[in-house]
């Protein structure tokens, strides 16, 4: 038996929706996100928060 050769496919958009909903979330809060880089004591958090968004 075959597997369908939709299922790849199919498989990487489930996983890339994973990724893509949290970071719509962290775009949703940037507030939240720019605490959480900042309590990691990364420099310039805002600058980092900014760039993440751009990639």
């Amino acid at each position: 038996m075959s597997t369908p050769t939709y299922l790849p496919a199919l498989g990487r958009l489930l996983i890339a929706l994973i990724f893509v909903m949290s970071g719509l979330a962290k775009i949703a809060a940037p507030a939240n996100t720019i605490a959480y880089i900042q309590s990691a004591d990364a420099p310039f958090a805002a600058a980092a928060f900014a760039v993440a968004v751009l990639i």
